[in-house]
């Protein structure tokens, strides 16, 4: 990476396009997922609501100054980069495991499972983040106790994901 090269500077654009767009906590809360990947799924919809509450709140604190706020700017952005990132493994694995073998179907949710469990982990660091540059605690508890993924397994998927 360049300091204050493309990366960031796209990193910095994410969420003031966001913003702009309307995107607020205000949205109704995603029903509760079903299937191979339910467990991802409903990760998912907790981290994107807690993504807009963030948001939510960056406006709330800031108003117009929040374009000012490079950190938490940030911090936003890559929880939101971590939320495209996790979707998008889940949205491909799911399509890839449709017509699978049973070999293939089980290198599907190996990815999926060492996805979830890197993304999780980067999310939490900037979400983290995010809630304690805006003071909010009440967020910074959801964050901790909202975003829990059965990680069992994960040392296995990585094996399977060396040996395929």
């Amino acid at each position: 990476r360049i300091y204050e090269g493309t990366n960031e500077i796209n990193r910095m654009l994410i969420p003031g396009v966001f913003m702009r767009k309307g995107m607020t906590a205000g949205a109704a809360p995603a029903a509760e997922a079903t299937g191979s990947f339910a467990a991802e799924k409903n990760l998912l919809n907790v981290m994107k609501r807690i993504y807009l509450e963030l948001a939510d709140t960056v406006m709330t604190t800031f108003g117009a100054k929040a374009a000012h706020e490079q950190e938490i700017l940030l911090a936003l952005a890559d929880v939101a980069i971590q939320i495209f990132a996790l979707e998008s493994s889940v949205l491909r694995a799911e399509k890839a495991a449709g017509s699978a073998t049973d070999s293939k179907k089980a290198l599907s949710q190996a990815v999926v499972k060492v996805c979830t469990f890197s993304a999780r982990q980067k999310f939490l660091n900037a979400a983290e983040q995010c809630a304690v540059f805006v003071e909010n605690d009440s967020l910074l508890k959801s964050i901790n106790t909202d975003t829990a993924y059965p990680v069992s397994g994960l040392l296995a998927a990585k094996r399977l994901l060396a040996d395929g």
